[in-house]
């Protein structure tokens, strides 16, 4: 991570951003804003790591990158457990939101691989969408139809 941090310039950093500038009159109020926003950058937002590829991966050793495939240390799969191994299983997980967000995007961009950027392109991609968005239609919609379950007699 520390290869992707650019270097902090001696006037961007904090001490000559908060210090009273000695031509304050002078100084327009966007100098001021704009060295304030370079010292957020680096301190704080150079540090996220949204966009980055993950730190298991070497190119050296897996080449090209694939946004679907998990590069971290392999576990045994599930159905390949004793009873007894499942708890210890279990606590091995990572649980922190961040792992989650990192699996659905994995899923997706496997998704997008299989269905949308196949080979030789298939309606299975659009067949979807059109029914997925249908559903999700209907789910939307179904408060407008509730009250036909009330109904005491029916036609």
């Amino acid at each position: 991570m520390e290869k992707f941090r650019p270097h902090i310039a001696p006037y961007l950093e904090l001490d000559n951003v908060w210090k009273r500038d000695p031509h304050f009159p002078k100084t327009p109020i966007s100098r001021m804003v704009e060295r304030i926003g370079v010292y957020m950058w680096n301190k704080y937002i150079v540090k996220w790591e949204f966009g980055l590829m993950p730190r298991e991966y070497n190119f050296k050793v897996h080449g090209p990158y694939v946004p679907w495939r998990y590069y971290g240390k392999l576990d045994t799969p599930f159905f390949d457990l004793k009873v007894k191994d499942v708890p210890s299983w279990i606590l091995r997980r990572d649980l922190s939101p961040l792992a989650g967000v990192r699996a659905s995007a994995r899923a997706w961009h496997y998704y997008l691989h299989r269905f949308r950027d196949a080979k030789y392109f298939s309606m299975v991609f659009i067949w979807q969408f059109i029914f997925g968005s249908a559903f999700a239609l209907h789910m939307l919609r179904t408060e407008r139809h509730v009250w036909r379950r009330r109904a005491r007699y029916h036609w």
